[in-house]
């Protein structure tokens, strides 16, 4: 489910909320996507996230949330996984790897949140939760990109790199989460 509303009550002016990749306008705010493509797992607990679609290519997810008013500040929730499975039978093959950027103008990236293959044969994943960079403090755009590669992905049911995987045990539980307080207004009057 996807929600943005004014969030006094929270102190947040925007919010963007998104549980599911698979929600209808989860993809309101992608101004580009390049080797990236929703997966739903076949496989218990059947998750859902945007991953890599093939090997070896650098994949870009690309967002722009335009603001009504100057930003004065911002937090940042973002599901990130990745794995390396070398050529497990159990577990799959391949290994990924993902990054979080942020920009106020789409052409200066301020890296968030670096997430390496795991060291082992392993499947990890993390919630990056944070303030946004003050480098953003008084833009009306906030960009953000995910960066991912995969290699050595002999199948086409998962990706070894992974952006707001669900998780099936929490159906209320988010995924990804952008929330934003505006500057105070500037006053309409001159004073003499």
């Amino acid at each position: 489910m996807l929600t943005e509303i004014p969030a006094t009550a929270q102190q947040y002016d925007f919010i963007f909320n998104l549980t599911n990749v698979l929600d209808p306008t989860a993809e309101k705010y992608i101004i580009e996507k390049t080797n990236v493509k929703i997966f739903h797992e076949p496989f218990f607990p059947q998750n859902s996230y945007w991953g890599v679609e093939k090997n070896d290519i650098p994949a870009r997810l690309t967002f722009r949330f335009p603001l009504e008013r100057k930003m004065l500040s911002g937090r940042i929730n973002a599901g990130l996984a990745g794995a390396n499975f070398a050529n497990s039978q159990q577990l799959g093959s391949g290994k990924g790897s993902i990054s979080l950027w942020c920009s106020k103008n789409g052409t200066d990236w301020i890296l968030l949140k670096d997430f390496p293959p795991p060291a082992n044969l392993a499947f990890d994943g993390l919630t990056y939760s944070n303030h946004l960079p003050k480098e953003l403090a008084g833009t009306t755009s906030i960009w953000l990109q995910v960066r991912m590669e995969a290699t050595g992905m002999r199948k086409t049911t998962y990706s070894v790199a992974q952006f707001c995987r669900d998780n099936r045990g929490d159906p209320h539980g988010t995924t990804f989460d952008i929330r934003v307080k505006y500057m105070n207004p500037v006053p309409d009057f001159v004073s003499k």
